[in-house]
């Protein structure tokens, strides 16, 4: 696993209340994108992770009031050579979402785009 995904993982640690949650599909390359906002409920900041080229997604128990990934973590599988699938992104904690996909950017909630 490289040192930039394993950063990743330590990145994503404490934003666990998910402020929103999009999935997208584009018809023009046939693919899948999931755009998670998590907060850190300690210091109310938040980040969005993107996930490019989603599949085999699994959501479970989510939604009814607050949602919360309590430990979310991205894992390389390139080692596996699976067409399309670089990383598995899981809930440890709950089993509450899981997914695959070839990609994917996390980056910090400017201010104006904070508020849901």
């Amino acid at each position: 696993m490289t040192q930039q995904r394993v950063a990743a993982t330590d990145r994503l640690f404490g934003y666990t209340t998910v402020r929103s949650l999009k999935f997208e599909f584009d018809p023009e390359r046939s693919v899948c994108d999931l755009t998670l906002q998590l907060e850190n409920p300690a210091n109310r900041k938040a980040l969005i992770l993107v996930l490019m080229q989603v599949s085999n997604l699994k959501l479970q128990e989510f939604g009814g009031g607050l949602t919360q990934l309590l430990y979310l973590t991205i894992e390389d599988i390139q080692e596996f050579q699976l067409d399309r699938i670089n990383f598995r992104i899981k809930d440890v904690e709950r089993g509450m979402l899981q997914c695959y996909c070839t990609d994917f950017e996390i980056r910090e909630v400017a201010d104006s785009e904070g508020s849901t």
